[in-house]
Parts: structure tokens; C-alpha cells; sequence
């Protein structure tokens, strides 16, 4: 999702030291992360550092590497919701299923990737990363039918359709989690759009209880 990105506070100016001056690699690694790009291209690179990390002007005056704040867990979330908190549907919500049971943003997310900077920060290739704790969904692809473009779940993000096409990993869970269109539609229906109607002799259960009365998205013994 796209972020407004702040410029950086009074209480983060003491903090504007020059990183570059001992950090050059990780620093030149960094002009390239999206963080380093939404800000502009003269934005002071310093200035970036002390958007995420406090502490700078200590551990310049020290050299002691615990005086730098790296934002984790709970606290590190709050600082991401600071640009990346949203109000659309499938944006981040705060009280999300992955937040309440102690997944956060440095989970599955690499702020400082070694090498390629990959797709969306993620820590992992594609749906691997989401079928590594949910397995029992991951035995699902494997069944006779499993989701045609769903082939390659647990393989590379731009192996077709991932489980982000339907899912928002942000989301509260249950079906507040699918991703809907711009509409409101169902993730179902940007494929299938033979099946979006308005139909004069709708499906009974397509009214009551949508796609999933009938089908399994993941996959199926049955055709």
C-alpha cells in the first residue's frame, strides 16, 4: 500500500547525525529501499535514518550500538502505522489477527534486505512465507483440484497468483481479510467475472453465503 511519508519531527532532529559518515555501506544499500525513495531524492539521508531509529546523537557521542532505538514488536508497529495506517479495506488495521497473536511488521517484513530490495519488503519469496505457518493450508494446493492459478503457493512472487490476491495479511481475519475491489466486489470476482451478475435466478447460496458456501478456495477432492 502507498504511505504518506512525514517529514521528520522536533523530537527526531537531535537525532539527524551523520550515519553515513561509519555506516556508508548500509546507507548506500538503503537510497535504493522504498523508505529511502518516498522521501525524495534530496532528502538527507541522515534525516531518513532518525525517521525510524532514535538515539543516534548517543550512540555518535558514545559509540555504544544499544543506544540506537530499532523499532520491534509491539512499539515497532506503532512507528510503521505512523505512515502506513490507512482507512480503506484492505489497508493495515492496527487489531489485525497477525498483530494479536504476536506477528508484527518485522516478521515478515526485511527493513534492511541484504542485496535485491524484493517485492513489498517481504522476508520471504512469494506465498512461502504465509504457507510456512499456515501449513494446513499449504496441504490444501496439494489436492487434486487445488486453485488453478494457485500452483505455485510457496514459490516465487511472480509465479501468478499469490495468496495476497486474495488475502489482506493486515486484515482483522475472516472474511474481513479478503481483499475487495474498488466496488466492494469479493476477491473471487476480479477472476470470475462471468459470475458477477446481477443474475435473475441467483443461487441461493451465492446469496446467503457467498463463494465459499459451495467452493473451496485452496483446493478440493472434487472437480
Amino acid at each position: 500500500m502507498s504511505a504518506t511519508i512525514p517529514a521528520v519531527g522536533a523530537q527526531e532532529t537531535a537525532d539527524v547525525v551523520p550515519c553515513g559518515e561509519c555506516h556508508d555501506t548500509v546507507v548506500a544499500a538503503f537510497s535504493v529501499n522504498p523508505h529511502a525513495t518516498a522521501r525524495g531524492r534530496n532528502a538527507d539521508a541522515s534525516a531518513i535514518c532518525a525517521s525510524c531509529h532514535s538515539g543516534g546523537a548517543d550512540h555518535a557521542a558514545s559509540g555504544d550500538p544499544a543506544a540506537v532505538g530499532i523499532p520491534r514488536g509491539d512499539a515497532g508497529g506503532r512507528l510503521c502505522l505512523t505512515c502506513h495506517a490507512g482507512a480503506s479495506h484492505n489497508d493495515i488495521e492496527p487489531r489485525g489477527v497477525h498483530a494479536a497473536r504476536g506477528v508484527n511488521c518485522e516478521t515478515c517484513h526485511t527493513m534492511h534486505p541484504a542485496g535485491r530490495v524484493p517485492e513489498a519488503l517481504l522476508a520471504g519469496e512469494g506465498s512461502s512465507l504465509c504457507v510456512s505457518c499456515h501449513t494446513g493450508v499449504a496441504g490444501s494446493f496439494r489436492k487434486p483440484f487445488p486453485h488453478r492459478m494457485h500452483d505455485s503457493a510457496g514459490g516465487t512472487s511472480k509465479a501468478g497468483m499469490q495468496c495476497a490476491s486474495c488475502h489482506n495479511p493486515h486484515g482483522r481475519g475472516g472474511e474481513s481479510s479478503l481483499v475487495r475491489s474498488r466496488a466492494g466486489e469479493v476477491a473471487c470476482l476480479s477472476c470470475h467475472t462471468d459470475k458477477r451478475g446481477a443474475f435473475v435466478y441467483s443461487h441461493v447460496s451465492s446469496e446467503v453465503a457467498g463463494c465459499l458456501g459451495c467452493h473451496e478456495p485452496h483446493g478440493s477432492a472434487n472437480p
